[in-house]
């Protein structure tokens, strides 16, 4: 059965991180900023695409009443009577 808690046996700690453990260290909050950032530009473009896509439809719509609102003029009755 292994031994647990306080009567387990542990490698000794090293005194300090390797080179490479703390390059890799010293790397990480930068690279964790500049993903951070890559995931805020992609939810930007995301909400980007939303707005276009809305954009878009509201023009669609505005056409069609437009054009609704011009045969009405024109004939004095509308397409949906």
């Amino acid at each position: 059965m292994p031994a647990t808690g306080s009567n387990a046996i542990t490698k000794p700690l090293p005194r300090k991180l390797s080179c490479k453990l703390q390059r890799e260290l010293d790397a990480l909050p930068n690279e964790i900023e500049q993903l951070e950032t890559h995931v805020g530009v992609q939810q930007q473009l995301s909400a980007l695409r939303e707005i276009a896509e809305q954009l878009e439809r509201n023009v669609e719509r505005w056409a069609e009443l437009e054009q609704l609102a011009a045969d009405i003029a024109r004939t004095g009755k509308t397409a949906e009577t």
